[in-house]
């Protein structure tokens, strides 16, 4: 037991890096078949990682207003990952609006900084996260954030579980990347973390926060699957950023 509580534990050390890139990698052999494993908890690291902006949040809006307390919020979450999400977010819509042949659209992504529409994506993203949690009640916004950041890693979850890498060769370019019973974990997590809309907003607030989550994820993939034939991993983040504010604009639609 005291071994399985181990794994565990180190799995979740491991989907914590993947997230946050700000925790130790274990020393240990094996990792990339562990971290294959790791995506089981990757809902709950990205919902610890909304903990702290939670904690964030509510003391800000208590001492500054709500509207402070979600500016803080969200730079204590870019802290914690390193804006590594809307990076790849603002990459992602830098590279769709560059051209229209898969080579223009792939080769933009792996440039750095960013062009016009890339800034501007960038801008409009976080203006709106922000302004969707700032028109919450504190408490809500606090627990509607750890459950988004949660919802967002299980989007990417299940683009790599559903849907084959561009960038690949060999092998690799024809596994998915998750587990059936990993699959089946992240997702009983994230069930588990759609409850606290419902406890502190209704039933409604965690069926709409799944439902955002889905289908904004859900059209962000097909726009990649239809574009460049697989996901990349500047996609991946966009998938991860789009489900979050579509789980979050369910939440402030229905508190």
């Amino acid at each position: 037991m005291m071994n399985g509580l181990r794994l565990e534990a180190t799995l979740l050390q491991l989907a914590l890096y993947d997230v946050t890139r700000r925790v130790a990698v274990p020393r240990i052999g094996g990792v990339d078949d562990l971290r294959v494993r790791a995506l089981r908890h990757a809902p709950l690291a990205g919902a610890l990682v909304g903990l702290g902006g939670a904690l964030a949040l509510w003391l800000g809006a208590v001492v500054l207003g709500p509207a402070v307390g979600a500016m803080l919020s969200l730079i204590v979450v870019v802290f914690m990952t390193r804006g590594w999400g809307w990076r790849g977010f603002a990459a992602t819509f830098d590279a769709l609006a560059s051209g229209r042949r898969r080579t223009e659209v792939l080769a933009r992504m792996s440039l750095p900084g960013l062009d016009g529409a890339g800034g501007l994506a960038l801008v409009l993203g976080i203006g709106l996260y922000a302004a969707l949690l700032s028109g919450l009640p504190a408490e809500v916004a606090g627990v509607a954030l750890i459950t988004v950041l949660g919802l967002g890693q299980m989007a990417r979850v299940h683009v790599k579980a559903t849907t084959l890498a561009v960038r690949r060769e060999g092998m690799k370019a024809r596994l998915f990347e998750v587990t059936d019973d990993g699959y089946r974990m992240a997702l009983a997590q994230t069930l588990l973390l759609c409850a606290g809309p419902v406890l502190v907003s209704g039933p409604a607030a965690g069926l709409a926060a799944g439902l955002g989550a889905v289908v904004s994820g859900q059209v962000m993939r097909w726009v990649f699957v239809t574009r460049l034939g697989g996901y990349t991993r500047e996609g991946l983040a966009a998938v991860q950023i789009c489900a979050e504010l579509g789980a979050l604009l369910g939440i402030a639609l229905v508190a």
